[in-house]
C-alpha cells in the first residue's frame, strides 16, 4: 500500500509541475516599441505625453520648440494666458475674464499646460 502512495504522489507531483508549465514559447517582444492606436495621442503623435504625474502639465514639446512659427504662436497665447483682465471698457484684456470667475487663465490653471520648455519664471511684457 505504501508503495501505491509513493507513485501516486510523484504522478500528482508530475501533473502538478506540468501544468504550471509556461505553454507560451513566443519569443519576448519587451525590447520592441509598440505602435499605439490613433486614439492614444489626444494631443497628436508629437503633442501627447504619457506622464501621469503631478508634473504632466510641465513637459517640454518637442514639435514647439522646432518650429518657429508654432513656437511664436505658443508665447503669444502664453502671454493672454497670464495677462489679468480688468474690468474697465477700452484697456487691454477688458472684459469679464475666462469664464467669469477669476481675473486670469493662470489662477484656475496653474501649471502651464504644455509648456514648451522648463522654466521657472515666466516673462510676457
Amino acid at each position: 500500500m505504501k508503495k501505491y502512495g509513493t507513485i501516486f504522489w510523484t504522478i500528482v507531483s508530475l501533473i502538478v509541475t506540468v501544468a504550471c508549465a509556461d505553454d507560451n514559447n513566443e519569443p519576448d517582444d519587451s525590447d520592441k516599441v509598440k505602435e499605439l492606436g490613433e486614439e492614444w495621442y489626444a494631443g497628436g503623435v508629437n503633442g501627447t505625453v504619457f506622464n501621469a504625474t503631478s508634473n504632466a502639465y510641465s513637459q517640454s514639446m518637442p514639435a514647439i520648440d522646432a518650429d518657429p512659427v508654432l513656437y511664436k504662436q505658443f508665447m503669444r497665447g502664453e502671454q493672454i494666458f497670464e495677462k489679468s483682465f480688468v474690468s474697465t471698457e477700452g484697456m487691454g484684456y477688458s472684459g469679464l475674464g475666462p469664464v467669469y470667475i477669476r481675473k486670469s487663465c493662470i489662477a484656475c490653471h496653474p501649471s502651464y499646460g504644455g509648456r514648451s520648455k522648463r522654466v521657472d519664471k515666466f516673462d510676457t511684457s
